[in-house]
């Protein structure tokens, strides 16, 4: 990130202490190559930044309503990828294999903060923000940063 603008990209190693970045959209490297100082941000971070910084993006104050959410039978809190080990464990035939989910009504009870994980619904905030993409801020991290468009939230390093 240089002058407020987010470059996507990777870095690959040159060799010895070299180290060389390459954008996703090619038509950025003038903008790389025109400020002399750039912040890297982690993906992580990244993500974060562009959500804050995307003025294209709207956002609503809404409360959160619980929605419906689908359990995956023999599947632990524990697991990980448990679509996948969903139809491992139920002997699923494909990925829309009713044997193997079923919904539950309104048990999807709570959000997160993108930003702070601060909870919006159940056990935390009643209210948030969210935008046309879903992505959910509460009230504080809103005012603080979305509507500023500062990424003072990133820590420094």
């Amino acid at each position: 990130m240089g002058g407020g603008k987010l470059v996507r990209g990777r870095w690959h190693h040159g060799g010895g202490d070299l180290w060389k970045f390459e954008p996703d959209d090619r038509n950025q490297l003038n903008a790389i190559q025109a400020t002399p100082e750039w912040e890297i941000l982690d993906g992580y971070w990244g993500e974060r930044a562009e959500i804050v910084l995307d003025a294209t993006r709207r956002w609503d104050k809404v409360p959160f309503q619980p929605r419906d959410a689908i359990r995956i039978h023999g599947v632990t809190d524990t697991d990980e990828d448990s679509p996948t080990r969903a139809r491992e464990f139920s002997g699923a035939e494909s990925a829309d294999d009713t044997r193997c989910a079923e919904v539950v009504e309104g048990s999807w009870d709570h959000e997160h903060c993108v930003i702070c994980s601060e909870t919006l619904g159940t056990g935390g905030q009643s209210d948030g923000y969210v935008s046309s993409q879903q992505t959910w801020v509460c009230e504080r991290c809103y005012i603080d940063f979305v509507m500023r468009r500062s990424l003072d939230f990133i820590p420094s390093v």
